[in-house]
């Protein structure tokens, strides 16, 4: 499991904030095959594949829209569900 991040930095790029085996989820200010680049180096799968962008089109919750804009900072950054 990744450290905890300080949301209340706004100039980091990409941030894992929950990990798991087949989903991961980013908040990220870099577009979708950037950030797939970056976390496909920093918590590579192992897989042939690596990470992608989820088909689902929302969150677990069944609520959140995958992509969604930052709580923290909607202007810059969004959170984007991935899956492997």
């Amino acid at each position: 499991m990744t450290a905890p991040i300080d949301l209340s930095r706004p100039n980091y790029d990409c941030e894992v904030y929950a990990l798991g085996l087949l989903h991961m989820s980013v908040c990220t200010r870099l577009n979708d095959e950037e950030t797939i680049a970056r976390v496909n180096v920093t918590e590579p799968t192992g897989l042939d594949n690596g990470w992608a962008v989820s088909a689902n089109a929302t969150f677990s919750d069944g609520r959140t829209p995958n992509p969604a804009p930052c709580n923290m900072h909607p202007g810059t950054h969004r959170h984007l569900l991935l899956e492997c």
